[in-house]
């Protein structure tokens, strides 16, 4: 298989973050580093500096997952203010989803998830990265999914970046048609 991206799973639940990790193995992300606490996995970022974040909004050591998106965002305190981010909670209610992507994250997945899910999470932050949007008071991805025309004055002050590449290639990279091809031989539910 072709060179995979590194994805780090950030949940203080140990089962609930070991069963994503041994799903992203299945999937061919490698490695796949696992972290229980906010504080552990802002450190292992740091080290590491995987490819994607996977992380919960409650993941643990008295922080809030939010926060460290917020962090991740920071061009002066981040690796990477790039890294597509998803993220994961058991309380999936409108106010926490606009929060998320409010504070930066690509992607919300709710749990109880399936393999399924995360494939499509996963499939949207490497094969259909979104636009990054600069403003004085938010930088993340381009909150709109998709481009289409409004009335009105776009309020944006820059124009959005290009959307950053998972370290993967396009749609027609080794890895992702092996992804593919895992994800419809293993009918994920």
């Amino acid at each position: 298989m072709a060179s995979a991206p590194s994805v780090i799973v950030i949940d203080a639940e140990r089962l609930t973050a070991t069963l994503a990790g041994d799903i992203l193995r299945v999937l061919g992300f490698s490695p796949v580093i696992m972290s229980y606490s906010a504080e552990e996995g802002e450190g292992r970022l740091e080290r590491e500096k995987p490819d994607i974040v996977m992380l919960d909004l409650e993941c643990g050591g008295g922080r809030d997952g939010l926060d460290l998106v917020r962090r991740l965002r920071d061009a002066g305190a981040s690796y990477n203010p790039l890294v597509p981010v998803i993220v994961m909670t058991a309380h999936s209610d409108i106010e926490r989803v606009f929060a998320a992507r409010d504070a930066g994250a690509n992607e919300f997945l709710a749990k109880p998830f399936t393999p399924r899910a995360i494939f499509q999470r996963l499939a949207e932050v490497v094969e259909r990265p979104r636009p990054f949007v600069v403003l004085p008071s938010f930088f993340g991805p381009d909150r709109r999914r998709s481009s289409r025309p409004f009335d009105g004055e776009d309020k944006r002050m820059t124009p959005a970046m290009p959307a950053p590449g998972v370290r993967v290639g396009g749609a027609g990279d080794a890895f992702l048609r092996e992804l593919r091809k895992r994800a419809s031989e293993g009918n994920l539910a």
